[in-house]
Order: structure tokens, then C-alpha cells, then sequence
């Protein structure tokens, strides 16, 4: 079993070895996964051997990247809603006196349009947390 590292029979049945990888390893509760063949015949074991290797790689990955999108996800989660809120808060005031050294004055209705316009947006990021698609507010992770 020399060319099938991690092939290994125990009892009468064939299962199959692998180290779980260093990145991930703390997310197991152990440092190596065994799985079965479902078989006794070491022949038929060399044959299904690549498929379940393959398998577990998949597993893996997707590990990482459950990982990847939950750590995305939790960048805020250390702050209460009221720190968010005074971080709001202080961004709104900043924009304002930027608005206002600057001498930019707004129409009424340009103001209603960008009110709307920012309830529309903080709907779809309500949306997005609530269904976790999680693209709309960090582009860079693709669902599915």
C-alpha cells in the first residue's frame, strides 16, 4: 500500500487516512479524518482510494471557506448596536462639516432623494445580512 499513502485496513475493512491541514486543524477535534471504504477487498479499495482522497480535500476546502465568509461576516460583531450607532453618528457629523467648510448647499428635494435613496440601500443590506448574502456588502465573497 506503499503507492496509496493513508490506505489502511483495519479489522476487515478499508479506510482511508489524512492529515488535516494546519490552516483548518483547529476547527477539528482531531489532527487527522479517517474514512471508510465500504468495502472488504483491498482491490476494489485501491480503485475507490483517489475518489474519497479527492473528497476530503473537498471537505477541506469548503471548511476554508465557511471559515473565510464567517470570519467576513464578523467583523462588526464585536461592537453593540450603540457603538455602531455612534459610529454612524460621528460619520454623519464629519460628512456635515466637510458639506459645510466647503459651502455645498442642497435643494429640499436633493435631500429627500439621498434620504430615500439611503433607506433603500440600508433595506438591502438588512436584506442581505438577514437571507446572509454576504456579496452585497463585501464584493469580494461570492456565494454559493
Amino acid at each position: 500500500m506503499v503507492k496509496y499513502p493513508g490506505l489502511v485496513r483495519r479489522g476487515n475493512k478499508c479506510y482511508i487516512r489524512k492529515r488535516v491541514p494546519t490552516d483548518i486543524a483547529h476547527l477539528y477535534n482531531s489532527n487527522s479524518l479517517k474514512r471508510s471504504l465500504g468495502t472488504e477487498d483491498q482491490a476494489t479499495a485501491k480503485k475507490l482510494y483517489h475518489k474519497k482522497m479527492l473528497q476530503l480535500e473537498s471537505e477541506f476546502d469548503q471548511t476554508r471557506m465557511e471559515a473565510l465568509k464567517s470570519k467576513d461576516a464578523d467583523q462588526l460583531s464585536g461592537y453593540s448596536e450603540a457603538a455602531l450607532l455612534g459610529l454612524a453618528y460621528s460619520w454623519y457629523d464629519e460628512t456635515r462639516h466637510k458639506n459645510k467648510k466647503s459651502g455645498q448647499k442642497h435643494a429640499p428635494e436633493e435631500l429627500m432623494e439621498r434620504h430615500k435613496e439611503s433607506l433603500y440601500e440600508k433595506q438591502q443590506y438588512l436584506n442581505a445580512i438577514q437571507s446572509q448574502d454576504y456579496e452585497i456588502i463585501y464584493p469580494h465573497v461570492k456565494n454559493g
